[in-house]
């Protein structure tokens, strides 16, 4: 039996950085028919939870009727109860997901999860690498997706902040399926990105950021005619830029840049974004914007590359529940390489 009474769960009352957070025990209510309760064993920490932790998202998210949330979105963790209208073999498995973080949280012991958002996590994956990969898996999976036409033929594939959670899932999808991958990224990071197949690395301390995606482009590509896209996982690092510079904009078409593509945007951007999609299209630049976003059936394709090693979350660190606070510290110092695990309790991996 599962002690549900002591839900431990990291919240905060006010907007704000990581002082806001506290532990604290909340109720869980039984499964609904088709519901199974879960007990969390790992989280990981992704930039849109402490954007909504700040207030970036207090728009669109609120306090409601508790006065509190709950960090956090992604999880891994083992099925301990279920409704009456749920397979009684289910018990024991072990699921990974993500929760709406506008609405909810992950950073808890315990959690309700539907019957039909359920994804499985293979004997073989292990508990931490499953909680790493939801968020920032999905984010991969659209943004790929939303150049699938394009990427038919080979591409060079410039990713912007590749040391990243999202960067280096992309990096490793984008060289499965053949792309010349240039990867921009701290230079402690270069050593670390070439063992992933990249063909290049750039350091993007060293130049102004358009400056520094022009004399990429100016480099010849491995082959003739290969189309240019420019996925910046830093949150749109070039919106504002090249928003208000025409000229930038026709100069890197003029040197083949083909597709922008801004990853996880802050909401207050979304709207400028995409009104600016439209101005983008007329000078030839095609932009897509990429958000994260919950979706089972691009999870179990996230599951998929997982177990057999397509892509594979490379964990920068560790950390035990109670130092939960201490962790999301850390990850906004943007000094990690791959993810932060934070786990709940005994695991394997």
């Amino acid at each position: 039996m599962c002690n549900t009474s002591n839900n431990k769960a990291l919240i905060y009352r006010a907007w704000g950085p990581s002082t806001e957070l506290f532990w604290q025990d909340i109720s869980i209510a039984k499964p609904k028919s088709n519901q199974v309760l879960v007990k969390v064993t790992a989280v990981s920490i992704n930039p849109v939870d402490w954007k909504i932790l700040a207030g970036q998202q207090r728009y669109v998210c609120s306090f409601g009727r508790r006065g509190y949330r709950v960090f956090g979105s992604d999880f891994c963790a083992t099925i301990v109860a279920i409704g009456n209208k749920v397979d009684q073999a289910l018990l024991g498995k072990r699921i990974c997901g993500m929760v709406n973080p506008l609405s909810r949280g992950s950073f808890c012991n315990y959690l309700l999860v539907a019957k039909n958002q359920l994804c499985f996590v293979p004997d073989h994956v292990s508990t931490h690498k499953a909680a790493a990969l939801p968020a920032a898996g999905l984010t991969v999976a659209r943004a790929v997706a939303s150049q699938k036409k394009l990427m038919q033929k080979r591409c060079r594939c410039i990713v912007w902040g590749a040391g990243g959670g999202v960067g280096h899932l992309l990096v490793q999808m984008l060289v499965a399926q053949g792309q010349q991958v240039i990867a921009v990224a701290s230079e402690s990071k270069h050593a670390w990105l070439y063992g992933l197949g990249v063909s290049t690395c750039y350091d993007y301390k060293n130049q102004i950021p358009i400056e520094l995606v022009q004399s990429i482009l100016q480099v010849q590509p491995s082959q003739e005619h290969m189309a240019n896209i420019l996925f910046d996982c830093q949150g749109g690092t070039l919106i504002d830029f090249l928003a208000c510079n025409k000229k930038a904009i026709r100069l890197l078409v003029s040197k083949g840049l083909i597709s922008y593509l801004p990853i996880s945007v802050e909401n207050k951007l979304i709207a400028k974004t995409l009104l600016k999609s439209f101005y983008f299209g007329l000078l030839g630049l095609r932009l897509n914007l990429v958000l994260a976003a919950p979706s089972v059936k691009l999870l179990r394709q996230c599951i998929e590359w997982l177990a057999n090693s397509m892509v594979v979350p490379c964990l920068d660190s560790v950390w035990k529940q109670a130092q939960a606070i201490e962790a999301i510290t850390y990850a906004k110092s943007h000094h990690a390489k791959g993810k932060i695990i934070v786990d709940f309790g005994d695991d394997d991996s």
